[in-house]
């Protein structure tokens, strides 16, 4: 907003924004002083919708201050400000300090060095103003980044003391940390409790950086949300002190009851609502139920809207209210700030708004909570914790006196103020963060910040090999931060991009991770705060556990080394995974979030994940994770350690690695400041101790130097009690440096190990009376605690049985501490509280000696859950509460109910949402799988290793850490085993073997993984005939989990745990026979050929898999992609001219990489120091960087054009947007390059902000082509450009072509200049230059299309609406009521519980009495218009499950007794499918091209038909008519100066050629044209 004022300075208008004085201009909206012509009353508010910043720059204003935005031009005045103010400072002489920066306006410098006379003087709104000699400069606050690189992590510069970015510490960064107390302290925060109360709110809106958060009031129960709580699933009820006023309401008892038992019953604590689930059993959903109130206990509770009293917040939402311009035109102050300027903490909605305004907009405003509830600070939005409120909360751990742990992080560069502000810095609007925003010295359109520094880098750097690669890499592991909004935090997207060019000629495996924990992808692919079932009761989202499989891995069909499909022994081709993989693979994404923000990093306040760091790696939230077992090909973790089988003392072994926390330990500062009495103190090493002097590394005084990562060289002996008494959990290590006076923590990082799922015999553990669970004796999950004989309380004043604070052990070893201490074990009804006191911890689960035992429930699918009896406070622990896991059960067969409802013996039958089940007992069966060396005579020696591979599956440590417990088995039999080395335990003796035998195997693929494996086998017996073998899983469960508000016994403390899942799921698909031939194959398609030899694609995956090609040598390691890509350019097929000729080699080229041709080649110069900027390529040539359409890239890798490709069973990828639109946009923009330079002026490629191309005086070009050739004949300039272009390939016909087409242009024109412009736009048309290989031509013209004459009759059309998938279709259309048997829609309810349609919110349609199972149906309330349509007959709904092969039952799809669609989990496939609807043959034309081919070939007489595509070259379309390509943003795009190229072109394609790509390209630019031409 800007005020103009005409009173203050005489001749000149005052200009002011936010009422600070900003300059003075003589004339406003051309008008001179004082205006009168404008009849505007001033002073006066106008609105100022966009500015290019610069000295006679356009500017845009408005005097309407509405949302309208009705645009008058207005010149950027000079900054003249007659009067003195206080900041004004003038110098005589001092303008060779200034340095100029590069701008489009000019007009800006930087201060090379600070003037003695100068100081930093500033008016109240913070603006500094100079004068020299008469010009006066405002200085120009922007931003500075900081450098922080892996290589010099924390660069301090001296503008900016004492002040680094602080990346968080994480695996992909931790070589590179540094401490540095230049750095100051980093703000550490830890748990605590936070009561979302008014003083919590008021605070957060009082803080600096302030955020508008509040309680919801006036929410009411109109429109959508007048539902029946019987009906809604979840429903918030309010609770009154006493009995309700006016009396409760009237209910049918029954329904009184059950909503009554739901809230006595309910274990919600919030002191203000209780949110209650109803199943709509024992409730009438009537009217009257409906905002009721029932006085329940005494007290009164009403039902209420479901976000009454909600806490959220509405920071975002009050910069983007629909009202705010209206009340800032009128005067009145921000609708949605006002609440928390005038001290209220909460907002009332108003009386005058429907309530489908906050059902439409309530996502702006995310959720925090509800008023009363208690949460944890570290589990608010990232936006929340704050350090004001860590204060307040008592969440702010101690900073470190050493100085920050401050670590590099790839991408911080540190700015260059000379340069100029060449990038975007997004900054919100009131526009929905939509509009057009200029940067400061030179103007682009916003949200291309990430596409210029690709394109720039790609263009200008050195490592052109690695750019290169870097692209093919972006073009496979896709990924559109347009589509995730996350284009307004460049830093981000460049960072993801960077992964690639990083990693270009490193590990596959490091890009696999990067790309998985990068915020961007998180976001793109949904899995950011996915959460587990038993988090949320919702089941996890899906998306990533596919596309990391399907398009980043493994790909859909198994392959051999050669990359062709395997065939099982009907020929069909065999998936790689199934649904159910991706079911539990999904569970392996969840609990992703970003990191809290930091310094150095953009915000921009906007989009799903609003102020979080959109930089740094992602953070696993235990309290999001997913718990349970998965399933691979066998089960994730299967041959890692067990947990409880590792040496003992872990921490002392060889490679042990220890992280340096500093002051704060990783357990927390509340533990380390003994706020709770500790008797137990830490596990702290003494001088002696050889740990101790691995930690702290002693200086020459004997002080500790502490150094931040320390792995021990050697395994240590034990020292002291605590250290030789330690066999159970170690977290923490205290170092007390006497001598330096100084105590500090280190954080041992154990390696990745697991437990077994289930146990037999347990033991009850104890916290509390109330909280209890049923643990492994053997596993160290349980505090120590004793008991005097026969009491149930534990013994007080006792210091032994645990040796530091937080230590869990094993059952026996808290029996033997005990007995040592002359008492006993605590009986299970111990009445005890876990404290420091009697044992190691407050609400800790310890010890009893009461047995239990849990169990299995096996729902209808076969999955199964766990049942502890006595862990009731845990949901994921409860009967029927849906947390189920794949088990692989022996032969399939598993316990169900029989039609009777009766389980089999030792089970109970129990209904559940999706079936009955059967709860069970269960027995654990150990068996020791090989017996005696002579078992292992029968092994083959060459299949050992497969062999052991597939019989043994429980991990265990290295044999040489086990002190001297094992030794080699040098029989013949075991040395036979090629590959394996067996260890023998000490009790293996006289041939036998145990099940403590080790089997040493190699890693699964070169440098991963070694393999330590024990003798034996765990299976579960369910029932008595029915088995599986017993999961490993990495993440606490049975008798491990807590349920504690401490810090220092958080589920945080285990991520960890959590990363290492992650780790083994992605080690699986990495080390899958699949991904090297699969990642190969897409590597040679990008780089080389579209159609490589299997001979070929042996050879890339053979240096794949062995890092190295022939003679040469790269890291020797599976997964070298620098041996792979040696690979693809020295083979043979990259290199031959021989095989050049080979018409069926080589590729159609993708439209960016022949516009950085050209940049390159052409030689490219910019004319003032400005990037190149390409805006909108997408909708002009199809591609730009990172804006894939869809996460399949541009093009899919499996893409057959018709014609030539299609007929030899050819694939021809970039062919896919080789569309009229975008061919002829290509060659409209590179014609517009060859003649004006880079613009945006006749169809250039250039942006076009303050452009004016068809104004009197247009922008001059950002650069031109400055190029020439250095010939002088037609022959020599024509034969540069083919060196240039296309590596000497031009066929000696397109040579002749362009050689006469020189001739003709000089001719005319008499300008050598124009006639080398005309034949470089010529060549860059010919087919050439758009494909590889030979173009063979034949002597054979190419034919135009037959034109079928119009028979007169009447015209019809087919319009098909297509939508990309994923729509919920089970809530498009719901069974509503008048159903037949039964009530499908509470069955409905459900089964779907929380993502269900409310039933009186859908839009209910009839149909015929009889003819469905309902006779009323529901249509999705956010769909009335298909309601309508169907009413009026005009629309129907089709039920189907897709294009089938043949009809198949749900049994015979199990079974896979019919045949099947290829992949009906991949996106792709199925909309290929669809549009065919032939699934079983791939190369099938579309439905349309089919039927386009009956009306105009095989019918008589034939009809005039046509098919247009909006959607580019989609199967739908395909056939033998061919479609017209209309553009969905410019419609029908024609060629720029066709008259004068028209010739030429039609003389590059008039011949048919033998090579496939060129023959496709030429014929597709040929009717392209023509099309095009008759289509205007």
């Amino acid at each position: 907003m800007i005020e103009v004022r005409t009173t203050e300075v005489t001749g000149s208008f005052t200009l002011y924004i936010e009422n600070q004085l900003r300059g003075e201009t003589s004339s406003w909206m051309g008008a001179a002083w004082p205006g009168t012509s404008l009849n505007i009353t001033f002073p006066s508010l106008f609105r100022l919708c966009a500015v290019n910043e610069g000295v006679g720059a356009a500017m845009r204003i408005s005097p309407d201050m509405s949302n309208a935005c009705t645009v008058t031009s207005q010149s950027n005045p000079a900054l003249r400000i007659s009067t003195n103010p206080m900041s004004l400072q003038s110098i005589e002489h001092g303008r060779e300090l200034f340095v100029p920066v590069p701008s489009l306006y000019g007009g800006s410098f930087v201060l090379r060095a600070r003037y003695a006379s100068c100081d930093n003087a500033s008016d109240a709104a913070g603006n500094s103003f100079l004068r020299v000699g008469n010009t006066t400069y405002r200085f120009d606050k922007r931003i500075r980044f900081m450098g922080n690189s892996f290589e010099n992590p924390a660069q301090v510069g001296q503008t900016l003391p004492n002040q680094c970015s602080l990346p968080p510490r994480t695996v992909f960064n931790g070589a590179s940390c540094v401490r540095r107390a230049s750095c100051g302290r980093s703000v550490l925060f830890k748990s605590a409790s936070v009561t979302l109360n008014d003083t919590i709110i008021l605070a957060w809106n009082a803080d600096p950086g302030r955020r508008y958060i509040y309680s919801m009031l006036n929410l009411r129960l109109e429109g959508a949300f007048s539902i029946s709580p019987c009906s809604s699933g979840v429903s918030r009820w309010m609770r009154t002190i006493g009995a309700c006023s006016g009396g409760d309401t009237s209910l049918d008892s029954t329904t009184r009851s059950t909503i009554g038992d739901a809230l006595a019953s309910s274990l919600d604590t919030n002191p203000f609502v209780r949110d209650i689930s109803l199943s709509g059993i024992g409730c009438s959903a009537s009217a009257e139920s409906i905002g009721a109130r029932l006085t329940v206990n005494g007290d009164c509770w009403r039902h209420v809207h479901p976000d009454h009293l909600s806490v959220r917040d509405a920071t975002r939402w009050a910069e983007i209210h629909d009202g705010n311009f209206e009340a800032m035109a009128n005067g009145g102050p921000n609708p949605i700030k006002k609440w928390a300027e005038t001290d209220k903490s909460y907002m009332e909605f108003p009386d005058s708004h429907p309530m489908q305004s906050w059902a439409d907009r309530n996502q702006a405003l995310p959720l925090v909570g509800r008023l009363g509830d208690v949460v944890n600070f570290s589990e608010l939005p990232v936006q929340l914790q704050t350090e004001q409120m860590a204060v307040r909360v008592g969440a702010l751990d101690a900073l470190p006196v050493d100085g920050a742990i401050t670590c590099g992080s790839p991408g911080e560069v540190d700015s260059i103020p000379e340069l100029g502000n060449q990038f975007f810095s997004y900054l919100g609007t009131a526009n929905n963060f939509t509009e057009v925003h200029p940067t400061i010295d030179f103007p682009v359109p916003s949200g291309l910040d990430f596409a210029m520094s690709a394109n720039n880098v790609a263009l200008k750097a050195a490592d052109q090999l690695r750019q290169r690669v870097a692209w093919s890499l972006s073009t496979i592991l896709s990924n559109n931060p347009i589509d995730n909004e996350v284009e307004k935090w460049p830093d981000a997207v460049t960072s993801y991009y960077d992964i690639f060019i990083r990693h270009a000629f490193g590990s596959y495996r490091n890009i696999l991770r990067e790309v998985s924990f990068h915020p961007s992808m998180a976001i793109y692919l949904t899995y950011l705060r996915n959460s587990a079932f038993a988090a949320t009761r919702t089941y996890p989202d899906e998306n990533y556990a596919r596309e990391i499989m399907q398009l980043f891995t493994i790909g859909l069909w198994q392959l051999n080394e050669d990359g062709s499909q395997k065939k099982d022994t009907d020929g069909n081709s065999i998936p790689t995974y199934t649904n159910e993989d991706i079911v539990d693979f999904a569970r392996v994404w969840t609990g992703f979030d970003t990191r809290p923000f930091r310094r150095n990093l953009i915000d921009a306040n906007y989009g799903p994940v609003a102020s979080g760091n959109k930089l740094d790696p992602l953070q696993i939230r235990p309290s999001l994770r997913d718990r349970l077992a998965k399933l691979d090909s066998g089960y994730l973790g299967d041959t890692y350690p067990l947990c409880d089988e590792q040496p003992p003392r872990m921490f002392l072994q060889k490679g042990a690695t220890f992280e340096f926390s500093g002051e704060v330990s990783f357990e927390g500062s509340t533990l380390d400041s003994n706020a709770f009495g500790n008797r137990r103190g830490r596990l702290s090493p003494s001088p002696q101790s050889p740990l101790y002097a691995a930690l702290c590394g002693p200086r020459p005084d004997a002080s500790c130097s502490f150094p931040l990562r320390v792995v021990l060289p050697s395994s240590l002996p034990c020292h002291g009690a605590q250290e030789c008494g330690a066999v159970g959990r170690v977290r923490v290590i205290r170092i007390a440096d006497a001598i330096g006076n100084a105590t500090r923590f280190y954080t041992y990082q154990p390696p990745p190990c697991v437990r077994l799922s289930f146990f037999g015999e347990g033991r009850l553990t104890r916290r509390s009376t109330t909280r209890a669970q049923c643990a492994d004796p053997a596993q160290a999950v349980g505090a120590p605690v004793c008991c005097a004989s026969n009491s149930n309380r534990a013994a007080g004043n006792c210091t032994s049985e645990s040796l530091y604070s937080l230590e869990v052990v094993p059952y026996a070893v808290n029996e033997a501490r005990c007995a040592a201490l002359n008492l006993t074990m605590c009986s299970g009804a111990l009445l005890t509280t876990a404290s420091f006191q009697v044992s190691s911890g407050i609400e800790m689960f310890m010890w009893t000696n009461q047995t239990c035992r849990t169990q299995i429930q096996v729902y209808a699918s076969g999955q199964v859950g766990m049942f502890d009896p006595e862990a009731q406070y845990f949901f994921l622990l409860q009967n029927n509460s849906n947390n189920v896991f794949r088990v692989r059960w022996t032969s399939g067969a598993f316990p169900t109910p029989s039609l009777a409802g009766d389980c089999p013996v030792g089970c109970s039958s129990s209904s559940t949402a999706t079936g009955n089940s059967c709860i069970c007992s269960f027995d654990v069966t150990e068996t020791v799988v090989y017996r005696s060396v002579n078992e292992l005579a029968a092994v083959s020696p060459d299949g050992a290793v497969r062999t052991l591979a597939e019989t043994l599956f429980i991990g265990a440590s290295r044999p040489d850490l086990y002190d001297g417990m094992y030794r080699p088995c040098t029989e013949s039999a075991c040395t036979n085993l090629n590959g394996v080395s067996v260890w023998l335990h000490v009790s293996d003796i006289n041939g036998a073997l145990s099940r403590l035998t080790i089997f040493e195997l190699p890693p699964v693929r070169l440098g991963g993984r070694p393999r330590y494996l024990f003798n034996r086998l765990s299976m579960i017996y369910v029932a008595r005939d029915f088995s599986f073998r017993n999961p490993p899983r990495f993440n606490p469960l049975l008798g491990a989990l807590s349920d504690s508000a401490q810090d220092f016994n958080s589920d945080r403390l285990w991520a960890g745990q959590a990363e290492n899942e992650v780790d083994a799921l992605l080690e699986h698909l990495f080390e899958h026979d699949n991904t090297a031939p699969f990642i190969s194959y897409r590597l040679i398609q990008q780089m080389v050929t579209s159609n490589p030899s299997p001979r070929y694609i042996s050879e890339v995956v053979k240096a794949f898999r062995t890092g190295s090609y022939g003679d040469q040598v790269f890291s020797g390691t599976y997964g070298d992609l620098a041996a792979s890509v040696y690979a693809i350019l020295m083979d043979r097929e990259a290199r031959s001219p021989v095989l050049e000729a080979d018409p069926s080699l080589g590729m159609m080229r993708d439209p960016l990489l022949k516009l950085y041709h050209i940049l390159r080649s052409l030689k490219y110069k910019d004319y003032i120091g400005r990037e190149v900027v390409f805006p909108d390529l997408n909708s002009r040539i199809g591609v730009q960087v990172m804006r894939p359409p869809t996460v399949f890239g541009f093009y899919l890798p499996e893409y057959q054009p018709p014609g030539p490709a299609t007929n030899r069973d050819l694939v021809a990828p970039a062919s896919q947007i080789a569309t009229a639109p975008n061919l002829i946009g290509w060659l409209n923009g590179v014609t517009s390059l060859v003649d004006n330079g880079l613009t945006s002026c006749d169809s250039g490629l250039g942006h076009d902000v303050s452009r004016g191309c068809y104004t009197p005086n247009p922008a001059p070009a950002d650069g031109e082509l400055s190029h020439r050739p250095n010939g002088t004949s037609p022959a020599d300039i024509v034969d540069e450009l083919d060196l240039l272009l296309t590596t000497n390939r031009l066929n000696s016909t397109i040579r002749d072509v362009l050689i006469r087409e020189y001739n003709w242009r000089l001719n005319n024109t008499g300008n050598a200049t124009l006639a080398y412009l005309h034949v470089a736009k010529l060549i860059l048309a010919a087919p050439e230059f758009h494909s590889t290989a030979a173009n063979s031509l034949r002597a054979e013209n190419r034919t135009a299309e037959p034109s079928i004459p119009s028979k007169g009759r009447r015209f019809k059309a087919v319009i098909v609406v297509f939508q990309s998938g994923g729509a919920d279709s089970y809530n498009v259309l719901v069974p509503h009521s008048n159903c037949t048997g039964k009530d499908m829609y509470a069955e409905y309810a459900t089964v779907r519980d929380i993502a269900r349609i409310d039933q009186s919110a859908l839009l209910p349609i009839s149909v015929p009495e009889g003819t469905q199972p309902c006779n009323t149906f529901g249509v999705h309330p956010a769909m009335p218009r298909l309601r309508d349509l169907y009413r009026a007959g005009d629309a129907l709904f089709l039920a189907n499950i897709g294009s089938l092969i043949e009809p198949v039952t749900l049994d015979e799809y199990k079974k896979n007794a019919k045949r099947l669609p290829p992949s009906l989990f991949a996106h792709n496939i199925m909309q290929r499918n669809i549009q065919s609807m032939q699934p079983q043959l791939q190369s099938s034309d579309g439905l349309l091209g089919r039927m386009m081919q009956v009306l105009s070939q095989d019918v008589s007489p034939a009809y005039k038909t046509s098919i247009f595509s909006l959607n580019g070259k989609v199967k739908m379309v395909q056939g033998t008519v061919t479609a017209d390509m209309i553009s969905p943003y410019t419609g029908v795009t024609r060629l720029r100066g066709l008259s004068m190229l028209r010739n030429g072109i039609g003389n590059l394609t008039s011949n048919v050629s033998d090579s496939v790509f060129a023959e496709t390209y030429a014929d597709v630019l040929s009717k392209s044209i023509s099309k095009t031409e008759y289509l205007t």
